[in-house]
């Protein structure tokens, strides 16, 4: 999301949409409407700027020094070309803020009350985390949106956390709960993440690396293009597409990426392998163990560094034959800020038992559609 504060986007700023300016000014005359001896005002609007957004517009509204009212609405996946449908957003936004007001400035108190409870009970529970040595720290408490709590008195809340992300940098996570009695439990699912998170950031830190990749998305990611243009973008992005349609994801510190959205014959869980349309007799599947991958199947992403530890055979989803096989999967080092790359101590790696390579390549499966 692109934010803008009011003072900026009313002074023509050329990269705003019409449908953000609608929204602006919609959100801006309803706090009008209902200001009395407290003034609420907008103190933020956004737009989405790229298709991982899910929602075109947000806006902000501080209704009171410290209890602010967070509202957004819309799809940009649906957009014509004209723009209806980001305008069609927007004047569900404008109409999510006018209600959101008329809920909330009647009951200011208990809405004041019930954020105060939550923000002093979270300071509490993440001291804990914090003398622990998580890094974790509370940014926020603000009114989740109007259509959480719409038929309740007691309103949702959403708490904001500044703690590490998939790519262990620190990031804004937002906690939403339903009910005030729940923040003990949500917080408690989240700790062990945020805890392994800081872990592996230790261990990496201390490698001089940001994160770890496995030698499938290396290759998949050198198939296509220049690795280090590559590698840097994991600074900003946790997730993108290959041409191919092939995900690569950097979940918890580490990538690995997944042919199986792009290309209808093989797929990528982990150490795991699976290769649909494909037959392949018992005798032969045991004799692969301890040998290259490469030796069994062939595909560009695929390298002799990957050996094969188990294998299965079995019936595909769609019914036809279908082989797995486990490997030995090399996870190598990088640095998302050069896009540097390279292989983990000597004495970190896991070494996976070979056997003599006395036999060429047996089976071949078609690489990546066209």
């Amino acid at each position: 999301m692109k934010k803008w504060n009011l003072k900026v986007l009313f002074g023509e700023d050329d990269d705003a949409s019409r449908g953000l300016y609608q929204v602006a000014a919609g959100a801006v005359t309803g706090c009008e409407e209902h200001a009395g001896s407290v003034r609420p005002r907008v103190t933020s609007v956004s737009e989405a700027d790229h298709d991982d957004d899910f929602n075109s517009f947000e806006v902000l509204v501080e209704l009171a020094p410290g209890i602010s009212l967070f509202v957004q609405d819309g799809d940009p996946y649906g957009r014509d070309d004209d723009g209806d449908d980001a305008e069609d957003d927007a004047k569900r936004v404008v109409t999510e803020v006018e209600e959101s007001l008329a809920a909330c400035m009647p009951r200011m108190q208990l809405v004041s009350e019930t954020l105060q409870s939550v923000r002093h009970r979270a300071r509490q529970l993440l001291s804990a985390w914090q003398k622990d040595g998580i890094a974790v720290r509370l940014l926020d408490v603000h009114l989740a949106q109007l259509s959480y709590w719409r038929s309740r008195e007691e309103p949702a809340v959403v708490v904001l956390l500044e703690a590490l992300d998939d790519r262990l940098l620190p990031q804004t996570m937002p906690i939403q709960l339903e009910s005030i009695d729940d923040l003990e439990m949500e917080l408690r699912n989240l700790r062990d993440r945020v805890t392994a998170r800081h872990g592996r950031r230790i261990e990496l830190t201390a490698q001089g690396a940001s994160g770890r990749i496995s030698q499938l998305a290396l290759n998949a990611i050198g198939h296509f293009g220049d690795v280090a243009t590559t590698i840097r973008r994991f600074a900003d992005e946790p997730r993108f597409w290959l041409p191919d349609g092939t995900v690569v994801i950097m979940q918890d510190g580490h990538v690995e990426a997944d042919p199986g959205v792009g290309d209808a014959t093989i797929e990528c869980s982990g150490d795991w392998i699976t290769a649909r349309s494909l037959f392949v007799p018992a005798a032969l599947l045991a004799r692969s163990v301890g040998r290259p991958v490469t030796q069994l199947l062939d595909h560009p992403f695929l390298s002799d560094e990957m050996i094969v530890q188990e294998t299965a055979s079995g019936l595909s989803n769609e019914g036809g034959p279908s082989v797995r096989v486990k490997v030995h999967m090399p996870q190598l080092l990088f640095c998302s800020t050069s896009g540097t790359v390279w292989p983990a101590a000597a004495e970190e790696r896991e070494q996976a038992p070979q056997l003599p390579a006395d036999q060429g390549k047996v089976v071949a499966f078609p690489g990546r559609r066209k």
